[in-house]
Parts: structure tokens; C-alpha cells; sequence
């Protein structure tokens, strides 16, 4: 298995994006929050196309019992019908809705090491923001066949003991482990 890059971002369209995309899933958990709130819920099934079922202890009247093992309104009435839209107009924004806001492109391809779809991720120390890159570029898979990922403006590569180093300062600032 290959490592991981690290890029601080600085400024930039990246540092632009990054910015609306954490300001674009704080929103959309808000929307979850307050639909799981209205029936009780203490845990929800989602995929990418929304909420699939949510867990309650006691379903309204009209809902039915999920795949994924929680409740979901029945298809077949209007009202549930119109419950389904709404649950699948309250999407997550995951790993591929990241990189799509940082590369312009949410293909699991992107970063491909044989079988697998590698993902970059995104972590915050300190209010620094740090992109975490999958390095493919010694098994040449992906798009970008072996050259690896070419960071935009604004970002600043940064050794893996850098990261760590970072990341120990700030648990020892908070009292606890990295």
C-alpha cells in the first residue's frame, strides 16, 4: 500500500472551494439534523442520493420497514412519496463531493491503486486545513499514470512527519493524543 501526501492549502480556488464545500455540508447536516429531529430518529441509513431510512423506535403511521434495516414512508401513498423527496433532497456530502469541489471531478478513478478506489480526504489542525492525497504515483494507476497528484496554487506540500508534528502539537495543546 502506498502512503499519503499531505498539502496545507493557503489561498486559492482550492482554499475557495474548500471553504464552500464545508460551508455546503455543515448546511446539509442542519437539514438532516432537524428531519431526524422531527420523527425522533437516532440514527439514519443514506446513500448518495439522500436519506434511505432512518432508525425509530416507533414508525408513524404509513411508514415501512427498510432494507437497511430502518423505516421508511411507504412509496405507494402521496404523503410518502412526498416524504421520499424530502429525504432525498437532505444529501451528505462525502469524500467524492470533496474532491469534486477540489479537483473538479468526483470519478473513484481518480486515485486508483489496482483494485482500489482511493479517495483524498480532508482534516483540519488548528484551523490549519490539510489535504490528505492518496500517493499512487509509484504504481502509475489512475488518471494521472504515475506522475501523481500536481497540487494547485495555494496549497504547500508537506512531509508526512510534518503532519504528524502537527497534528501532536494540537493534542498537546487540548490535553490528549493526536
Amino acid at each position: 500500500m502506498n502512503g499519503k501526501r499531505y498539502f496545507i492549502v493557503e489561498s486559492g480556488t482550492v482554499a475557495e472551494a474548500l471553504d464552500k464545500f464545508i460551508s455546503a455540508r455543515k448546511e446539509a447536516i442542519a437539514k438532516r439534523n432537524v428531519f431526524l429531529e422531527r420523527y425522533g430518529a437516532t440514527q439514519l441509513y443514506w446513500n448518495r442520493n439522500g436519506i434511505a431510512s432512518i432508525v425509530l423506535e416507533t414508525p408513524p403511521e404509513g411508514w415501512v420497514r427498510s432494507r437497511h434495516g430502518g423505516w421508511k414512508p411507504d412509496h405507494r401513498t402521496k404523503e410518502g412519496r412526498a416524504l421520499i423527496k424530502e429525504m432525498k433532497a437532505i444529501r451528505d456530502l462525502d469524500y467524492r463531493d470533496l474532491q469534486a469541489a477540489v479537483i473538479g471531478n468526483d470519478s473513484p478513478f481518480i486515485f486508483m491503486e489496482g483494485m482500489r478506489c482511493l479517495f483524498m480526504g480532508l482534516e483540519s489542525v488548528n484551523g490549519t486545513r490539510i489535504l490528505v492525497v492518496p500517493d499512487i504515483s509509484e504504481t502509475g494507476g489512475g488518471i494521472v499514470r504515475g506522475e501523481g497528484w500536481i497540487a494547485p496554487e495555494g496549497c504547500r506540500e508537506i512531509k508526512t512527519s510534518e503532519f504528524y508534528a502537527l497534528k501532536e502539537a494540537a493534542a498537546e495543546q487540548k490535553g490528549g493524543e493526536a
